[in-house]
């Protein structure tokens, strides 16, 4: 399954739980250059309402992987959209397990995991 199957998986997941988001993800070139500097950084949000950018190497990602990640990005763009715009890290974690329902782990390299 690859990322077209994580999109619709979480579109479905925030539909059936009342959650007024949908998400897309395209790739970006800001969040390949901020790769360089740390290569824990897969995608970002804050280009466009309900879209998460994402890097390259992005879809090569085990799905855990990645829908860890996308799970961190819509607690981010959850945020934004209530207005918070200088929320933390674990913020984000915890507004997607309100969202969504998951909770959110992280591996030995410090990246998040479903």
């Amino acid at each position: 399954m690859g990322i077209r199957q994580d999109v619709l998986w979480f579109n479905r997941l925030m539909a059936s739980r009342g959650a007024r988001l949908s998400i897309g993800l395209a790739p970006c070139g800001d969040i390949d250059l901020e790769r360089r500097k740390n290569k824990a950084r897969f995608a970002h949000v804050g280009h466009k309402p309900s879209l998460i950018c994402c890097a390259k190497s992005f879809p090569g990602q085990s799905q855990s992987r990645r829908r860890g990640i996308i799970a961190h990005e819509i607690g981010h763009q959850s945020l934004m959209n209530k207005g918070n715009w200088a929320h933390r890290e674990h913020e984000a974690d915890a507004e997607a397990e309100r969202v969504l329902g998951v909770k959110i782990r992280y591996d030995k390299k410090g990246l998040q995991r479903l």
